[in-house]
């Protein structure tokens, strides 16, 4: 949002009214369907219409590439490793917030909210990813962003990394490719 004009501190803002807003986990579960959501915001928070339809008409403005990251997971999957994707995320968004991944075909599987109705930290997303791609959790590891998510892969019997920064997130690659 900052190309829109906000400073980081407006965009921060901003992103906790959207992303954290309950409304956000429906329209990520799709029960609220994409142009909906767009009005629904702007019914909720007025002052930000501007702002909001912006986020909604440019969205494929808004993913980050990481280069980085992808290379260290090109390797990781060159070296036989299974490599899945547990997101919550609406289809639209999903796809094309996805589409700039390089190697997004090359993973293994995924299990986005918009499938099957379940979001992350409910318990249910991540059987279901066990369940789908015949995952053994005590043999996996889980990388999130979010506490929440974190604590919900540890309790059913994965073990995680929070994910604090993308250098934080390519050492902690880089010590798998190592082992």
């Amino acid at each position: 949002m900052i190309e829109y004009g906000l400073t980081p501190q407006e965009a921060d803002n901003f992103y906790k009214i959207t992303l954290r807003d309950p409304m956000w986990v429906e329209f990520d579960l799709e029960n609220i369907p994409y142009k909906e959501a767009e009005e629904l915001f702007i019914k909720k928070y007025p002052d930000q219409e501007d702002a909001l339809r912006y986020f909604f008409e440019n969205d494929h403005k808004m993913p980050v590439a990481r280069p980085n990251v992808y290379e260290k997971c090109e390797q990781l999957l060159d070296k036989g490793y299974k490599l899945y994707i547990l997101s919550n995320y609406s289809s639209k968004l999903f796809e094309t917030h996805t589409s700039i991944i390089p190697i997004i075909n090359r993973f293994t599987g995924k299990v986005v909210s918009y499938m099957i109705h379940k979001i992350k930290p409910d318990h249910a997303i991540y059987e279901e990813l066990y369940k789908r791609y015949s995952i053994n959790p005590h043999e996996s590891l889980f990388f999130d962003d979010r506490a929440e998510n974190v604590q919900a892969s540890i309790e059913t019997g994965m073990d995680a990394i929070i994910v604090e920064s993308e250098d934080g997130l390519i050492n902690d690659l880089e010590k798998i490719l190592e082992s």
